[in-house]
């Protein structure tokens, strides 16, 4: 099974804190815990704890620039690898799910298996980690372009 060969991931000191607050992850403004979206530029707000990652380091060679989206399993940066100077998608699981052992296995096998498709329509996976903090974090290859909802909901298909 995968248990096997999953990293040993420890409790992480990031994220442990609870906050009542919420911050947008793109121009930083800080708002209320009920509420959803930034007033200036509509942005999916998240707690003021998980917005610390912007202008971190992740895994040592990775600097966080802005948040790119948020799903179940946890939340997609924008990062820089900073020696190859390389922009990355840096998807980092919930630190709260890292102790779940189903999720941390669904994690593991999503980074082993997309980091064996080579195509072209396929964002490539070129790292997966640990950081020093506990959190679990998969890198891959950045694509910028439009965000497939906002075209699907136009007339541009």
């Amino acid at each position: 099974l995968y248990t096997s060969r999953l990293p040993s991931f420890r409790p992480g000191i990031a994220w442990q804190t609870v906050s009542t607050r919420k911050v947008c992850p793109q121009c930083g403004e800080d708002y209320d815990a009920d509420v959803a979206f930034c007033a200036k530029d509509g942005t999916s707000l998240v707690s003021a704890g998980e917005a610390n990652l912007i202008g971190k380091m992740v895994g040592g060679r990775y600097k966080v620039l802005k948040q790119l989206g948020e799903g179940g399993m946890g939340q997609v940066y924008l990062a820089e690898h900073v020696r190859m100077k390389r922009k990355s998608a840096i998807k980092i699981m919930r630190p709260a799910l890292v102790h779940e052992p189903e999720a941390l296995q669904r994690f593991t096998r999503e980074a082993e298996n997309a980091s064996k498709i080579s195509h072209p329509n396929v964002a490539g996976i070129f790292d997966f980690g640990e950081t020093d903090e506990g959190l679990v974090y998969l890198a891959m290859e950045f694509i910028d372009g439009e965000v497939w909802a906002n075209v699907w909901q136009t007339d541009a298909i």
